[in-house]
């Protein structure tokens, strides 16, 4: 039997909060790119060099905001979840349960 779409599993809520934390802390730790790491101090400001220190900062800035949009999924996650259990508590209490 398929679940009824008009209950929200707040403990699914929960998992699913936690586990976009986890994915954003997993993905920010792969940056930074360039290891902090000046290319052109190695290539004596090499137009290559300095193209790819340009390429692992702008990746370093994507991986960044993508982890951040991650995590602030998982913390409206947690907010919804915790809105409901509270909106469930106050109608249980008005309705006398």
């Amino acid at each position: 039997m398929a679940p009824d779409p008009t209950t929200v599993n707040v403990s699914h809520l929960h998992d699913l909060a936690t586990s976009a934390r986890s994915a954003s802390k997993a993905i920010g730790q792969a940056k930074p790119l360039n290891g902090g790491h000046d290319p052109e101090s190695d290539a004596r400001g090499a137009l290559v060099a300095r193209s790819l220190g340009d390429s692992a900062i702008a990746l370093d800035k994507a991986i960044e905001y993508h982890a951040q949009r991650i995590a602030h999924f998982g913390d409206l996650a947690t907010k919804s979840a915790n809105a409901y259990e509270h909106t469930e508590r106050n109608n249980r209490h008005r309705i006398g349960g």
